[in-house]
């Protein structure tokens, strides 16, 4: 929880050093716009300023400002974090690279209410 709930925080940029970052570390940073991550780093990878695990399976976090109207998310992701969209409070839909059944293999953890809340858009749905 290393800076949860900081409203100052606008930009967080992770070393190749960094090796854990631990539950709700960036949860409820209501002006966090980006999160860069080091090219270096085993770890962790950001993608356009969200945070992920290097293998993109795990979204840990989805910066709050960062998250405008539409969010979108990929197919290599397995997993959305406890409180990863938490505070996105503009964000309406969901541009999801997969189809429905993919999106429901997702584990998504606790206080997404944002995410949950959202309209999903499915790129990868079959046209009938």
């Amino acid at each position: 929880r290393a800076l949860c709930g900081v409203s100052s925080v606008t930009a967080i940029q992770i070393p190749a050093s960094v090796r854990v970052i631990g539950e709700y570390a960036f949860a409820a940073c209501e002006s966090l716009m980006y999160i860069s991550v080091s090219a270096q780093n085993p770890s962790f990878c950001d993608l356009e300023g969200v945070l992920y695990t290097s293998d993109r399976s795990v979204l840990l976090a989805y910066p709050a400002m960062r998250a405008g109207e539409c969010a979108e998310l990929y197919t290599a992701t397995k997993k959305i974090a406890d409180m990863a969209f938490f505070g996105c409070v503009y964000l309406k839909s969901i541009r999801y690279e997969g189809s429905p059944a993919e999106w429901e293999q997702i584990s998504v953890g606790s206080k997404n209410y944002s995410l949950i809340a959202a309209s999903k858009v499915f790129l990868g749905e079959e046209p009938r």
